[in-house]
């Protein structure tokens, strides 16, 4: 449970009316954060996960390649990086029929 979920859950002290300011005050958490989250949005961690580029496999086998690519004294660009990330993704030339 993140803070902002543990934050609407425990809710603001006692004789205190309920406002995300106040609440926000009480747990330390941003008051826009608490009403995005109070209204359904999702938490940083799974809005991450939504956003995730690449599988874990492909990640491992990316970071893999990179490493070795790295023990063999070959520079190697962030454009590269990143195109080999989008080509991972698309699963270009996996399929061909020869």
């Amino acid at each position: 449970m993140d803070k902002a979920s543990r934050a609407l859950a425990e809710g603001v002290p006692l004789g205190v009316p309920f406002s995300f300011c106040a609440l926000a005050d009480h747990s330390g958490v941003f008051h826009a954060i608490l009403h995005r989250r109070f209204h359904g949005g999702p938490s940083s961690k799974q809005k991450g996960e939504d956003w995730q580029y690449l599988t874990l496999w492909e990640e491992k086998a990316l970071v893999k390649f990179i490493l070795q690519m790295a023990n063999f004294s070959y520079p190697v660009w962030i454009n590269f990086i990143l195109a080999l990330a989008y080509h991972l993704s698309r699963r270009e030339g996996w399929q061909q029929e020869w």
